[in-house]
């Protein structure tokens, strides 16, 4: 995903990507403004002023939390928020339980939230003109061995990561990026996040929810067998 970033942002002139101590590359573009939070939101802000579209590159749980302190003062618009790592399946495992409720604390600052599975999805996002949160997944993807997919007559609706995943082991997934709208299905919801400020509230007519009942941290390994042993429970 950073790769891709990287030739977003060297396509577009009028686009500014400020980190904290997060980016790998070098560019013009590019500003890293170490481990100030604060400073960040208000550096792009200010760019923003001047006519740019700025990208915002850090972890939710030290970013989020601040933005709260301006959101009353400024017109933030032009912002996207690219999220390095959300909910309790984040690597390192250390930091995880600061980003369990990232979802729910976006929607609370009124900001558009987006989990995209591909990388062709996050242009079109980026090129808004709102304040958004991108809740990437992880450039990692380790290789998932399956000799077939199994066939599931209840519908899975799911999002980001796990869509990658469970697109690949079962027939029926539907993946969801926006999560600014309802949705019409009928099925099981799967989401590393709380039920609350979580997909489920995107979903009208969900039969069943599978996610994080309890504060403790999963490795992506370990979410997705849980995930997948919940939703063998609902095959017909």
């Amino acid at each position: 995903m950073r790769s891709y970033i990287q030739n977003y942002l060297e396509n577009h002139d009028n686009i500014i990507l400020v980190h904290n101590d997060m980016w790998p590359y070098k560019h013009e573009r590019i500003i890293d403004l170490g481990l100030s939070e604060f400073l960040t939101i208000q550096y792009a802000y200010g760019l923003t002023l001047q006519g740019y579209k700025v990208l915002i590159y850090s972890n939710s749980g030290f970013v989020l939390n601040k933005i709260l302190y301006f959101i009353n003062d400024y017109n933030i618009r032009n912002i996207t928020f690219l999220n390095a790592g959300a909910g309790f399946t984040y690597y390192p495992s250390s930091i995880a339980h600061y980003n369990y409720n990232d979802i729910q604390i976006a929607r609370m600052l009124k900001m558009q939230v987006y989990v995209p599975y591909d990388n062709s999805q996050v242009d079109s996002i980026i090129e808004k003109d709102s304040f958004n949160y991108l809740r990437l997944g992880f450039d990692r993807y380790e290789s998932l061995k399956t000799n077939m997919k199994r066939e599931n007559k209840v519908p899975i609706i799911t999002y980001g990561w796990l869509y990658y995943y469970l697109s690949k082991l079962f027939t029926n997934v539907i993946g969801i990026v926006d999560l600014n709208v309802q949705y019409d299905y009928s099925g099981i919801v799967v989401e590393d996040h709380f039920k609350e400020g979580g997909l489920l509230e995107n979903v009208k007519n969900s039969k069943a929810w599978i996610g994080i009942k309890e504060k403790k941290e999963y490795s992506y390994k370990e979410f997705l067998n849980y995930v997948v042993k919940e939703i063998q429970q609902f095959w017909i």
